[in-house]
């Protein structure tokens, strides 16, 4: 499907995932687990990709797939600013009090610990990130 990339549209965006997802079986922690990844990469999207303008030619392709016995992939593409979360380097910073932390990373920090593969790839002028599930 494709969305336009804005805040107040992530709602039927994850609906749609959602939805697929629970189409193909998956339910429970799982889930749970799919959604959040997939909402902090979407987010992220949303807000750097295209810097957080909101223009109706802000698109964002999202695809899910399904394979036997056990593995479900998302893939999301968009034409905004190049970003590889994989190279990006986070320092979650924990030796820092909270309130002196510097904002940002611990999204991709989270979706790394959720997925069990993720990959990077611009093809295109388009960036082109896959998540996968296999748990």
């Amino acid at each position: 499907m494709e969305f336009i990339a804005k805040i107040n549209n992530l709602p039927t965006i994850l609906g749609f995932l959602i939805e697929q997802a629970k189409s193909a079986g998956i339910m429970g922690e799982r889930l749970g687990k799919i959604t959040l990844a997939s909402e902090e990469a979407l987010v992220n999207v949303i807000y750097h990709a295209y810097s957080e303008s909101d223009s109706e030619e802000n698109l964002l392709n999202l695809t899910c797939e399904f394979f036997e016995p056990n593995e479900f992939r998302i893939t999301l593409r968009d034409s905004g600013k190049p970003f590889d979360p994989t190279k990006k380097e986070v320092d979650l910073q924990t030796g820092v009090p909270v309130e002196e932390r510097i904002v940002g990373g611990l999204g991709i920090h989270m979706i790394r610990q959720l997925v069990d593969a993720i990959q990077y790839e611009r093809i295109n002028d388009e960036n082109i990130l896959t998540l996968t599930f296999r748990k």
